[in-house]
């Protein structure tokens, strides 16, 4: 798919609906594992994290290294 670029509201729009999806799953003591491009999908008004990586926090992954990875992200 095309990439384009994002307004800057746009981009905060989609930082707040992903790190509330990261907060639920730490709070659940689970971590996404591979914040990216690739796993963020984002579809009109719906933001999606690909489930392809969540495992339980400690097993390769701490909620500190899903928000490293959200920074890189933006």
């Amino acid at each position: 798919l095309d990439q384009v670029a994002l307004l800057a509201e746009e981009a905060r729009d989609i930082t707040t609906r992903v790190l509330t999806c990261l907060a639920a799953l730490h709070e659940r003591g689970w971590v996404h594992g591979a914040i990216g491009p690739e796993t963020v999908v984002a579809a009109r008004e719906d933001i999606q994290l690909l489930p392809n990586a969540v495992r339980v926090a400690g097993a390769g992954g701490t909620p500190a290294d899903d928000m490293r990875a959200t920074g890189q992200l933006l």
